[in-house]
């Protein structure tokens, strides 16, 4: 790397070639930090790092080795760049966060300069002492920036102002940063004749980018000749352009140059041309004035004062209805609410329901879960409205659409499906269709699932009667899940399988991503952990694949059971900032961050994640089953590997919550009753372990997938050992090894192990200390091979 090493040492062997990059660069590494520890023995180094953000990411790599290695010896390394440069992924960002969980790393905020440096500089540089007004006028005119600082001081120096005849005649000082963009803008737009200016106004209304047809059309005073002449003036000045796309097509250089024009338009001036501008482009468009809906819905919509509010309901309604049919949930969101807005204080018509229709979709598809009541209300309302006016088509149109599903929340959708069944042929697809909504509604919802097996069956019958493959994955994936949410995990494992296959070959992103996700969840309670990896990495793609955070979320959840069960920490941590990245509050992929970092024996750390998940619950979470259980199992997690009872009493009192509710999902009743047989274990609490230990007790030879992955062998285990009862503990970690020896869930394996030396050690029978000190040394060669420093240490 150094060439002039060798030409110090002459001779100095190569080193030998590695296979392994990774091997490769360690040793580069290792080598260099040496040689630096080295040196710094003669002579304690600081090592100055200019501009981190261009650094490209080996070197940064070589920085956060450098840094893990720091301690013990002589060497300060300062780094320095511009936060204003990083972007999310920007992999500076990345390192930060790396660099943040040592304990030797420190992060410096420089301001902008003061006063007195302001006042030092401008004397640096001019020569002359300033006074204090012009020290204070170029600090607060730059607030202290030093590029400002520079360009400001040195206009002034150009301009012949700071020699000292003029600082002392000058009393007051009244400056500008250089080039300031929208006077930039104007003094260019200034040197325009007044028809040019005249004619950019209309074109900044109409938008970014215009037309000579759009304008020959409104610019009443100028043939298209002299139109074009004005277009060639700004073309010159290089505020628009020609775009190659279509002859005729222009845009502005920059959107500040439009939004410049736009604002010193007075109000009355902006309405008055958006009216014309909307009656013009709408004579214009013809009979394709639907392709044009958006941006005439926008025109129509700034001159409502004047045009009334007709036409901006028709074209709101049609952008809307354009927008849904290109996945553009938010845009079509905006419109239909716009149209709505307009139809406020009317009575529902057939146009009001198209357009509460259209926003109940849109909000099905943007709104997150447990956030959709309104869209549920919007759909209930406009089902309501089409029974009543004999509207069947529609009816039946909203009883078939496929809905996010909803877990725990009552919808009043279960009496729609009722009412829409008795309206279709028993046999037909489109009963078929109501069946599969009405299945999972009773399943997930209702919570009878008895009832539920009943629909869906009639449900597959009809699908496979008429040969209805995408109604058949339709409702295997449906029942499968339904299937996995009430425990029935092997039934529901082999249904989602069938979807799955079902999926991949009709290319069905959304049904590929539910199933393989349950899937996933059946696997990993089963200990079919081999399988797991598969369906979870599907599930990601697929997820990915549909470009919806929550769902993505979800995917990631499951990737990161997988990887839990192999220790792969540094994928569970990429896996979260990814997730963070799409829901910076995500409750799943906080918990799932600081479960992590305290396993690995982060705490500072985990403690961070663990403080946000819990402020982010307590203000989002209270109230939902789904995220009542991943906040209990998150605290109970963190209680085992911790040691701590750090929000213990909240722990506690959401999974009782979600237990004593009248209705609950039987695998959230599961995993809260986990966690409170946790916790009283942890705590020693007998009657409490006594409880716990006879409701899990049918549980055995299953995991729960929570943060973790954890065996109810061992836990049934940790039980029976608060209990006092040594006989059925042994006989439950026995098969608590053995799952995990099945699964290859090692992690949990060293946990088990652990947990079982403790019990044979407490109890001190004949041969148990020999069995414990075996059993800790296989748990200590897990946990040091997979960096489980809590465990190591315990």
């Amino acid at each position: 790397i150094v060439s002039e090493v060798n030409i110090q040492l002459p001779g100095l062997e190569k080193p030998a070639k590695l296979d392994s990059p990774e091997q490769a660069r360690f040793r580069l590494f290792d080598s260099i930090m040496s040689f630096l520890k080295a040196a710094s023995q003669r002579k304690p180094i600081v090592l100055v790092l200019d501009d981190l953000h261009w650094s490209d990411k080996p070197s940064l790599l070589l920085l956060e080795f450098l840094t893990r290695e720091l301690s013990g010896s002589r060497i300060l390394v300062v780094g320095t760049y511009r936060d204003v440069d990083l972007g999310r992924r920007h992999p500076l960002v990345e390192t930060l966060g790396e660099l943040s969980r040592q304990r030797l790393f420190e992060r410096v905020l420089l301001r902008g300069l003061s006063q007195q440096d302001v006042a030092r500089f401008i004397e640096v540089t001019s020569g002359i002492t300033p006074p204090v007004s012009l020290a204070r006028a170029v600090h607060a005119q730059t607030e202290g920036n030093p590029m400002f600082m520079i360009e400001v001081v040195r206009l002034l120096v150009q301009e012949g102002e700071l020699t000292k005849q003029r600082v002392r005649e000058r009393a007051t000082w009244e400056l500008r940063v250089p080039e300031g963009v929208r006077e930039v803008i104007g003094r260019r737009l200034n040197r325009l004749s007044q028809q040019c200016n005249e004619t950019l106004d209309v074109a900044a209304v109409v938008g970014r980018e215009f037309t000579l047809q759009q304008l020959d059309r409104l610019i009443e005073n100028l043939d298209q000749n002299a139109v074009l002449d004005v277009l060639e003036e700004a073309l010159t000045a290089r505020l628009i352009e020609e775009l190659p796309t279509s002859v005729g097509l222009y845009q502005f250089t920059h959107a500040l140059i439009q939004e410049t024009l736009v604002d010193e338009l007075s109000l009355t001036r902006r309405v008055r041309l958006h009216a014309r501008i909307a009656n013009t482009l709408e004579e214009l468009y013809g009979a394709e004035a639907e392709a044009h809906a958006a941006e005439l819905a926008h025109h129509f919509a700034q001159a409502e004062a004047m045009l009334g509010s007709d036409s901006l309901i028709k074209y709101s309604l049609l952008a809307g209805e354009k927008a849904l049919s290109n996945l553009a949930f938010e845009e079509a969101n905006l419109h239909f609410e716009r149209g709505l807005a307009a139809k406020d204080g009317m009575a529902m018509d057939g146009e009001t329901a198209d357009l509460v229709f259209g926003l109940s979709r849109s909000q099905f598809a943007i709104l997150p879960r447990g956030r959709r009541g309104s869209a549920y209300e919007h759909l209930k309302r406009v089902f309501e409205y089409s029974m009543n006016n004999k509207d069947m088509p529609r009816a039946l149109q909203i009883a078939q659409l496929v809905i996010p599903a909803e877990i725990g929340v009552p919808t009043g959708l279960d009496v729609l499906y009722e009412q829409a069944l008795s309206h279709v042929s028993p046999d037909s697809l489109s009963a078929g269709r109501i069946l599969a909504n009405y299945g999972r509604e009773l399943a997930t919802i209702n919570l009878d699932y008895e009832k539920a097996q009943v629909v869906f069956a009639k449900g597959l019958e009809i699908a496979q009667k008429e040969d209805a493959a995408p109604l058949e994955m339709r409702l295997l994936s449906q029942s499968g899940g339904s299937d996995v949410l009430h425990c029935h995990f092997s039934d529901g494992l082999r249904k989602t399988l069938r979807a799955v296959d079902l999926a991949r070959k009709l290319d069905d992103v959304a049904v590929l991503r539910t199933s393989s996700f349950n899937a996933v969840l059946a696997c990993m309670s089963l200990g079919r952990l081999d399988e797991s990896r598969e369906h979870a990495t599907n599930g990601l793609v697929a997820a990915e694949r549909m470009n919806d955070r929550q769902v993505v979320i979800d995917a990631i959840s499951a990737t990161i059971w997988v990887d839990w069960c192999e220790g792969r920490w540094g994928s569970i941590r990429l896996a979260t900032e990814k997730g963070l990245a799409l829901v910076p509050q995500s409750l799943e992929m906080l918990a799932h961050r600081a479960i992590i970092e305290y396993e690995v024996g982060e705490p500072q750390t985990g403690d961070e994640y663990f403080n946000m998940f819990v402020l982010s619950f307590k203000s989002i979470g209270y109230g939902s089953q789904l995220l009542n259980t991943l906040a209990a199992t998150a605290i109970a997690m963190a209680a085992r590997i911790m040691r701590h009872n750090k929000q213990v009493d909240l722990c506690k009192q959401i999974a009782s919550d979600v237990i004593s509710w009248e209705a609950q999902l039987p695998i959230h009743e599961m995993h809260c009753q986990i966690v409170l047989g946790l916790l009283a274990a942890l705590e020693g609490d007998v009657t409490a372990a006594e409880r716990q230990y006879s409701l899990l007790k049918p549980w055995k030879d299953h995991a729960i997938p929570a943060q973790s992955v954890i065996s109810v062998d061992n836990l049934l285990g940790l039980l029976a050992q608060t209990v006092g009862n040594a006989k059925a503990s042994q006989s439950h970690f026995e098969d608590a090894v053995a799952f995990c020896h099945k699964s290859g869930n090692r992690p949990e394996l060293a946990w088990s192990l652990c947990d079982y030396a403790d019990m044979l050690l407490e109890r001190g029978g004949n041969g148990d200390q020999d069995k414990a000190t075996e059993m800790l040394d296989q748990s200590l060669s897990i946990s040091t091979e997979l960096g489980m420093r809590p465990l190591m240490e315990r």
